[in-house]
């Protein structure tokens, strides 16, 4: 039996790489991040691109492993006007082949804001559609 195809929208918080390879390779990454949290995501906002080795908590930077950092909405979040945020952590700075993924605990409205004072999920952001088998 042929696997049934589905649209996941990307939504591109951090600008997109120029390099495709590149993109494609976040796309993946991102992809199978919010595949390990919510098998029924709909949608993937990339935050980051390079993994990076830290995290904002409690007011400041604490150490963490290499990751990309995404969120994502299932089709009753989009409904809801919330969403949850993830991170895939990676084999390395360079590597985005994906170790495991966590999420956090907590689902965030659309109206949320980071600790710069501005949202988390900006509406009218770059996106594109990108087929997948499930």
């Amino acid at each position: 039996m042929m696997p049934i195809p589905r649209a996941i929208r990307y939504v591109w918080k951090v600008p997109r790489p120029t390099g495709e390879d590149r993109a494609e390779d976040l796309m993946e990454a991102a992809y199978y991040t919010a595949m390990q949290t919510d098998r029924t995501a709909t949608v993937i906002l990339i935050r980051s691109d390079i993994p990076h080795p830290t995290t904002y908590s409690n007011g400041s930077y604490v150490p963490d492993g290499f990751h990309i950092t995404i969120s994502t909405k299932n089709t009753l979040q989009e409904q809801a006007g919330t969403f949850q945020t993830t991170h895939g952590y990676t084999k390395g700075k360079y590597d985005l082949t994906l170790a495991y993924a966590k999420s956090a605990p907590y689902i965030n409205s659309d109206d949320d804001v980071d600790y710069k004072g501005n949202l988390i999920w900006p509406a009218g952001l770059p996106e594109e559609k990108k087929w997948h088998p499930i």
